[in-house]
C-alpha cells in the first residue's frame, strides 16, 4: 500500500473514531439528560402529592368538602403511583398514608362513612409498614396513632347516628362504639409508649388530649362513669396547659371546651349536677372570649350550644 492509500485511510480511520466517539459522548449526555428529566418528573410528583396532601384539609375551611376530597384523591393517586414505582423510597409510602387518613376525615364529613372507613384502614396498613420498619420514627407512630384515633371518632359518629334513629338502643350493644373502643385503645397505646411517650411536641400533646376527650366519650356510653371522669380530667390538664401556652390556637380552645362539656354529661347522667353546671360553666368561660375574637369559626359556636345546653339541662 504506498503512503498517500496509508494516510488518506487513517485520515478515514480517525473521521470515523471521532464520530464513533461523538456519537457515544451524544448519547451519554442523552442518557444524562433523560434521567434528570425522570428526576425533575419524580420531584414534580411528590412536591405535588406532598401539597395536595397538606392543602386537602384545608378546604373545609369555608370550602365545599368535595374539594377536599377531590385534592386528596389526586393526592393519593400520585403517591401510589410512586409508591408502586419506587417501593424503597418510604417517603413516598409516607405521603400515601397521609393521604389516605386525610381523605377519611373529608369523607367523614360528608358522612360517606363506608369509604371513610375503608381510607383509615388503608392508612393504618401503609403507616404501620413504616413504623414497623423505623420504630424509633415519632412522625411515623403519630401518624399510625392518628389513624388509629381518626378511626375511633368515626366509629363514634356511626354509632351517635344510630342512636338519632333510635334513642332507645343499647349503648353497650353497639358494635359501633366497641369497634371506637378497640380503635382509640391502639391510639393511645402508641401514644404512651416510646417515640411519643414524654414528647413535650405541642402537636403530639394536642393529639394525646383529643384521643382521652373520645376515649372519655367511649367510656361513658357503656356506663364506665368514673373512668371516662378521669379520662376526661386527664385531657382538660393537657388540652388546659396547650391553651396556657398557646391562647389563640382556636384548636386547643375548641377541644379544652370539649373536655369541659364532656365531662359535664358524664356528671350529669350521675345525677351530679352541681358538678355537671361546674364543668359546663367552664366551657363557657372558655369559649366567650374567643368566640369574640372569632364569631364565625363553626367549632366555637357548636361546643358553645353544646356547653350551655348541658348547663341549662344541670341547673
Amino acid at each position: 500500500m504506498d503512503a498517500q492509500k496509508q494516510d488518506d485511510r487513517r485520515c478515514v480511520g480517525g473521521h470515523l473514531a471521532r464520530r464513533v466517539g461523538g456519537n457515544s459522548r451524544a448519547l451519554h449526555i442523552a442518557h444524562q439528560n433523560e434521567q434528570a428529566a425522570h428526576v425533575r418528573a419524580i420531584d414534580r410528583d411528590e412536591k405535588m402529592a406532598d401539597l395536595l396532601v397538606e392543602a386537602g384539609p384545608l378546604y373545609d375551611i369555608g370550602r365545599p368538602p368535595e374539594e377536599a376530597e377531590s385534592a386528596l384523591l389526586e393526592s393519593v393517586r400520585i403517591s401510589r403511583s410512586l409508591v408502586d414505582q419506587y417501593p424503597e423510597r418510604t417517603r413516598f409510602a409516607w405521603l400515601l398514608g397521609k393521604g389516605y387518613s386525610n381523605l377519611g376525615v373529608a369523607r367523614r364529613r360528608q358522612q360517606q362513612y363506608e369509604q371513610a372507613e375503608e381510607d383509615y384502614q388503608n392508612s393504618i396498613e401503609v403507616i404501620s409498614a413504616l413504623a414497623g420498619r423505623a420504630p424509633e420514627n415519632s412522625d411515623y407512630a403519630h401518624g399510625l396513632a392518628g389513624s388509629y384515633g381518626n378511626l375511633a371518632a368515626l366509629y363514634l359518629h356511626m354509632g351517635d347516628d344510630r342512636l338519632l334513629e333510635d334513642p332507645t338502643a343499647d349503648f353497650s350493644a353497639m358494635p359501633e362504639f366497641a369497634k371506637a373502643l378497640e380503635a382509640i385503645k391502639k391510639s393511645l397505646d402508641i401514644r404512651n409508649q416510646p417515640p411519643l411517650a414524654g414528647d413535650e411536641c405541642p402537636e403530639f400533646r394536642y393529639a394525646l388530649a383529643g384521643d382521652l376527650v373520645n376515649y372519655g366519650s367511649v367510656l361513658r356510653r357503656f356506663e364506665r362513669y368514673e373512668e371516662a371522669a378521669t379520662t376526661l380530667d386527664r385531657g382538660v390538664q393537657i388540652a388546659g396547659n396547650l391553651v396556657g401556652k398557646f391562647p389563640r390556637n382556636v384548636d386547643y380552645v375548641v377541644l379544652l371546651a370539649q373536655a369541659h362539656v364532656n365531662l359535664g354529661q358524664v356528671r350529669f347522667v350521675q345525677a351530679r349536677d352541681e358538678e355537671a353546671a361546674q364543668a359546663f360553666s367552664e366551657a363557657l368561660d372558655i369559649l366567650g372570649p374567643a368566640i369574640e375574637s372569632a364569631p364565625r369559626e363553626g367549632r366555637l359556636v357548636e361546643t358553645l350550644l353544646a356547653a350551655s345546653d348541658g348547663r341549662a339541662h344541670s341547673l
